[in-house]
């Protein structure tokens, strides 16, 4: 599947992720892709969109349907899209926001139904 930035960077990967320190920091249930803020943000597959949430002041989760897949966008703003609205692939959605540091990034998870999977392996190299 594409990619739901243009230019993007993996700031922090799927599962397990450490600081330079090398003590376990915690386990992502995405892939934290850096990108320039306000960057559009683009639906990965054809889709309805079932969830549009706000997370925090400006922050939005989007969540897409893709049959029994489920792709969720975290960390943007300036959605443009809203409940039960069919939408295709690499249809923007929103904008990139900035994380709390300060940084343009946007989460990209990926399920089968309740299954977390890996959204890193799914996506074009």
């Amino acid at each position: 599947m594409p990619w739901p930035v243009d230019n993007p960077s993996v700031l922090i990967h799927y599962g397990k992720y450490t600081l330079n320190s090398g003590k376990t920091v915690g386990v992502n249930p995405a892939v934290t892709i850096a990108a320039n803020v306000g960057a559009s943000v683009k639906a990965v597959f054809d889709g309805i969109v079932v969830a549009v949430e706000e997370v925090d002041s400006d922050r939005f989760l989007v969540v897409i349907q893709h049959g029994k897949y489920f792709t969720s966008y975290s960390n943007i703003n300036g959605v443009i899209v809203k409940m039960n609205q069919e939408v295709k692939t690499g249809q923007t959605i929103g904008k990139v926001a900035t994380n709390l540091d300060g940084i343009g990034t946007i989460d990209l998870s990926l399920a089968k139904e309740m299954t977390e999977i890996n959204p890193e392996t799914w996506l074009r190299r």
